[in-house]
């Protein structure tokens, strides 16, 4: 249901709220993607393919008996796949990228493909639940929502979809849900060609939000 997604509104004020933290590419990639937070933390710099605007999802970051865990499989079996992305995405990882290897410099270090895009300075993981308690807090920081949470930013990227008329189909498909019937629960009504024609019209859309919030 839409009470369970940030309004284009509230998505803009909390990305210009947060947008000189540390995790503000975690979230900005989060809206963007519709992409689960363990998959998120789990990109490697190699998994980003510049030339055709996809991500590989090979693993998930969670957090079990106290431990941060790197897991290979992840949640259903649709979810292991190549997906398309908009091109801000790609740009927003460009971005990113530029500032990390910045940063790692001054600490004379490198970025290799194999290292996670979103870690700490040697390389370990980020943990999931800092990440979840950082957001929250941000939420409260930018008076919005109590109920708005990190998996909120995925039920914003299926609903913004449908605004903008995104094939419901092709909507699972980047949702990688296994039943349609799931993807049409993120959303509160649904409206094909390729999926890049599909992805090219929620990249307009973001386009538009996020210039708009500037």
């Amino acid at each position: 249901p839409r009470n369970k997604a940030f309004t284009a509104e509230e998505m803009q004020i909390f990305l210009k709220g947060t947008e000189n933290t540390a995790y503000y590419y975690v979230w900005l990639i989060a809206f963007m993607t519709g992409f689960r937070r363990g998959e998120i933390l789990g990109l490697q710099w190699q998994d980003i393919n510049n030339e055709n605007n996809s991500i590989s999802l090979l693993r998930q970051v969670y957090f079990d008996n106290g431990k941060v865990v790197i897991k290979p499989k992840l949640k259903t079996p649709g979810s292991s796949t190549n997906v398309v992305v908009m091109p801000l995405v790609i740009e927003a990882i460009k971005e990113y990228q530029a500032l990390r290897k910045s940063f790692f410099a001054q600490l004379g270090l490198n970025i290799n493909d194999s290292d996670l895009i979103f870690c700490h300075p040697d390389g370990s993981p980020l943990r999931p639940d800092t990440v979840t308690a950082a957001f929250k807090k941000a939420v409260v920081k930018c008076g919005l929502r109590k109920e708005l949470t990190i998996h909120s930013t995925r039920h914003t990227f299926a609903t913004i979809g449908s605004d903008f008329d995104i094939n419901l189909k092709k909507l699972q498909q980047l949702l990688r849900h296994e039943d349609v019937t799931m993807t049409s629960s993120y959303i509160d009504k649904s409206r094909d060609e390729t999926m890049r024609k599909e992805v090219n019209k929620i990249n307009e859309a973001f386009s538009t939000l996020l210039n708009t919030s500037k």
